[in-house]
């Protein structure tokens, strides 16, 4: 089971008042209802029950009338024909003179038309649209009729998620105008469908369901909020409107031809109300982008007319204007100021970071950037913060949040199995707060290094518990949480321990058939004789900064070492045509040079020859993963 319970745009530019009137109209207009279907209802029972109750005394008289076709049937009126039909098989009486017949169905016809006149009074009789009767007035009037508030909410809540941005982008007459139109049309489509049903049509949902449908034409690609629920297993979920919106369509089609196959006249949900109200909406959307309504005349319009309070609406859809005609820089320049004045807006920043890339210009937004992650990690827009957050660090892997927001981070890149992710920012993390001492921080830090299986785990764990403010409670979990951690860390298989290595990262300079020259951080070149290597590794690191690598690890030492000393490269270090200029292409170069270290070192492949010489290279999601695998 699942359902929406909102979408990710979250600005309009004024208060949409048609869709609050309709909200309120619908309320009030049911409220009243209620109450005054309640007393017609009590009244429509008491002549009923005259009326059956004189028929039972008189079983030789009609009553059929009180349920013909001209009539529009009540909800119980198939069980009171079978009570009919039981009375009038159980109780029989002589008949008397065929004057007197007369006289008694006569009065009986008075209860029976005193029980019509009533019935029609109810709410839903004289303001829902009857298929048979195709009155224009109740295809007004039926869409503020509901038959009860479940039915009203969930109608409700639907044009809340869409509505009120439809009536931004169109403005408030044609919304207004659209929104009853698309409800009328859908009435008289679903009454040719049903041209005999005599039961009233009612509920907003034609109309909704025609806003729905526009809303995907004009925000095809706007994510959608999904709440799911299976039995135990519940949670939540984005998807685009391009997807979600045309699969309920498909659903409302293929339940509308279930319905036709068990029900002649219709089922209790109005499906295929449903359907030609979308499509209706969609038409409209489609004719509202075609002739251009929205630049002529509402933009127009709003432009002239009104102050907004969230200009980066308009500043949004003016700097699109100047993309399309070229006027790169000018939009570039609008964006900016835009979004200097509000780092909130997703469209604006979204747009002013693609402009950038166009220009080249990335390091003049990145602060506008980092600026707008952490609102939404303050709003809890936790998904667009993480792909934000990795578009910034794939070309600033250095970038640094907030503290406390970047914890925010790291607890959902563990939700969503991103833990490699996760252990790097908290490594970051761990770096920038060696010295933070604030139990709000440590707490849940250290819970989820623990989940990360980190090796700062220990030391943070040591600091909270030494902590004055944290509370004793939290010390005594922590630290049997501490003896675990130290007691599986004690049982892991021992075989390379990778932090017990030294490893250092090396460029390549030269190398020759005795020896190969490396270039070291802060040492500078180091020869490094090729006799001295034991063991070549080379991996694929699928996932390194948003690309794929090669990793060449050279083992020093024998393998039982415990200090063993490690050589590690990237296949982004260095230009393997510099040291194979003949070869085709960077690949074959790379390829050769790893078989020339083999072959002159004498060293064996850490895994087998054919990973070695990457005819089958095993590939590892991160750096830490492949770490771990030396450990097994």
């Amino acid at each position: 089971m699942i359902f929406p319970y909102g979408q990710e745009r979250n600005s309009v530019r004024l208060l949409p008042w048609v869709t609050i009137i309709i909200v309120l109209l619908n309320f009030i207009i049911h409220w009243n209802i209620t109450s005054k279907n309640e007393k017609v209802t009590i009244e429509l029972n008491k002549i009923g029950f005259k009326a059956l109750k004189y028929w039972r005394t008189h079983p030789y008289l009609e009553i059929t009338k009180m349920f013909s076709n001209d009539q529009i049937n009540l909800k119980n009126s198939g069980q009171i024909k079978k009570a009919i039909e039981m009375f009038r098989d159980k109780y029989e009486k002589e008949i008397p003179s065929e004057e007197l017949v007369r006289e008694e169905q006569k009065l009986l016809d008075i209860y029976i038309a005193e029980f019509n006149d009533t019935k029609v009074k109810l709410p839903v009789l004289k303001y829902g649209f009857t298929p048979v009767k195709k009155n224009f007035i109740n295809s007004i009037t039926y869409m503020f009729i509901h038959g009860g508030w479940i039915h009203l909410l969930s109608n409700l809540f639907l044009l809340y998620l869409v509505g009120p941005y439809i009536e931004d982008v169109w403005g408030k007459p044609m919304y207004a105008i659209a929104y009853l139109a698309i409800g009328a049309l859908s009435a008289f489509a679903f009454a040719a469908h049903y041209p005999d049903m005599a039961g009233p049509l009612i509920g907003a949902s034609g109309a909704i369901s025609g806003i729905l449908g526009a809303f995907l034409v004009r925000f095809w690609n706007a994510k959608i909020k999904f709440f799911y629920w299976f039995w135990f297993i519940f949670g939540t979920f984005k998807a685009p409107a391009w997807l979600m919106i045309p699969l309920w369509f498909g659903n409302e089609i293929l339940t509308a031809k279930q319905m036709d196959s068990l029900y002649t006249n219709g089922s209790g949900v109005a499906h295929w109300a449903h359907v030609w109200g979308f499509v209706f909406g969609v038409l409209i959307a489609f004719a509202i982008s075609y002739f251009k309504f929205e630049q002529k005349v509402v933009n127009k319009n709003y432009n002239e007319k009104y102050t907004f309070t969230n200009k980066g609406f308009l500043d949004y859809e003016e700097a699109v204007k100047l993309k399309e005609a070229g006027k790169v820089d000018e939009a570039f320049a609008l964006l900016f100021e835009s979004a200097k004045n509000d780092f909130k807006n997703t469209d604006v920043i979204e747009l002013l970071w693609v402009t950038a890339e166009q220009l080249e210009r990335i390091d003049e937004v990145k602060a506008i950037f980092i600026k707008h992650i952490e609102y939404e990690l303050r709003t809890d827009r936790l998904e667009a913060a993480q792909f934000h957050y990795n578009k910034l660090i794939s070309l600033y892997p250095a970038t640094e949040l907030n503290v406390q927001l970047s914890l925010i981070l790291i607890q959902y890149l563990i939700e969503i199995d991103f833990n490699k992710d996760a252990l790097q920012l908290s490594n970051s993390i761990y770096q920038r707060t060696k010295n933070e001492s604030l139990a709000g921080f440590l707490i849940p830090f250290s819970a989820v290094l623990l989940r990360l299986d980190s090796k700062h785990f220990e030391e943070i764990v040591k600091r909270t518990i030494s902590n004055l403010e944290v509370p004793a409670i939290n010390k005594e979990g922590l630290k049997k949480d501490l003896a675990d951690y130290l007691k599986n860390t004690k049982n892991k298989t021992s075989g390379i321990e990778t932090k017990n290595m030294a490893i250092i990262r090396a460029v390549p300079v030269s190398v020759n058939k005795e020896k190969i020259v490396l270039n070291i951080k802060d040492k500078g070149k180091t020869t490094l004789l090729l006799n001295k290597i034991k063991y070549i590794s080379v991996v694929k690191i699928m996932s390194y900064n948003s690309r794929t690598i090669f990793l060449i690890d050279l083992f020093l030492n024998e393998m039982s070492d415990e200090n063993m000393r490690i050589i590690r490269t990237f296949s982004i270090d260095f230009d393997p045509m510099k040291f194979i200029p003949n070869a085709k292409n960077a690949g074959d170069a790379f390829k050769t040079f790893v078989m020339a270290l083999l072959k002159y070192s004498g060293a064996n492949p850490f895994y087998d020859m054919d990973y070695l010489i990457l005819r089958k290279v095993k590939s590892f999601e991160s750096i830490e993963e492949y770490d771990k695998s030396l450990n097994t």
